[in-house]
């Protein structure tokens, strides 16, 4: 994919300290409703995504303004092992034509490692595709903490924190600190992705992204960066419409 990555980082918050340490994964629920969000749709509609029982990612849609909520749909078609907490948690978000796309994180056999997946609905959430995943290098290692945003122009863009150049510092022993963000963009309505593309190498392998378009249509992600010094502070990147 061409197109061009304008990069600057900038100290947001005071310097984290230098070490840091991964709490412990968190352990499985079988709570209902785990790790619900709600976002709005079309013509004053709420949409629901939520976690059941930590093998299943489900819909539902309010028409009343979240006084109540429909039937629950099932985004998973079979049982998956779903990341669902604080940090990582399913996201959906609204196309312009009432697309509905839904991302989260299937857990690994390893601590640390997932796969982002992708599902969609274009009939307003009554059904969903199969899920496949995003992340394209087939590694078993971590691609976590996933962000989805849809853009001006209805074109869908995935973000997450990926662990494969780790990977592949570690199998030629060479240091590597942290984890990349990568980075894919579909333009066909969820049909289809691009190659996974790495936005910058050496971030903080378990804090969440934040995604948001900027006053020029420019999509701008931000993370919590590992600086000289293995200084831990926020900082962001410009993708412009271009590329």
């Amino acid at each position: 994919m061409k197109g061009r990555i304008t990069f600057a980082l900038f100290v947001l918050f005071a310097a984290a300290a230098a070490q840091h340490n991964h709490p412990a994964p968190a352990a499985a629920t079988a709570a209902p409703y785990h790790t619900p969000m709600v976002v709005p749709g079309r013509d004053g509609m709420l949409f629901r995504v939520w976690v059941e029982g930590q093998q299943h990612v489900l819909v539902s849609r309010s028409t009343d303004g979240g006084q109540t909520f429909g039937a629950p749909v099932r985004v998973t078609r079979e049982p998956e092992p779903i990341d669902a907490n604080g940090e990582s948690r399913p996201k959906l978000a609204v196309g312009p034509r009432g697309e509905l796309y839904v991302t989260y994180t299937r857990k690994g056999r390893q601590p640390y490692t997932g796969d982002v997946r992708f599902s969609r609905s274009l009939d307003g959430g009554r059904t969903f595709d199969p899920p496949r995943t995003v992340n394209d290098d087939g590694l078993e290692t971590g691609h976590r903490f996933d962000a989805l945003i849809v853009g001006p122009d209805g074109a869908v863009h995935v973000a997450w924190i990926d662990k494969r150049d780790q990977e592949r510092a570690k199998a030629a022993s060479r240091p590597y600190e942290g984890a990349a963000v990568y980075y894919t963009v579909s333009r066909d309505r969820g049909a289809s992705f691009a190659p996974n593309r790495k936005v910058k190498d050496h971030v903080c392998e378990c804090c969440r992204l934040a995604a948001v378009f900027d006053q020029a249509g420019d999509l701008v992600l931000a993370w919590r960066d590992i600086m000289p010094g293995s200084v831990r502070d926020h900082a962001f990147v410009r993708i412009t419409r271009d590329g």
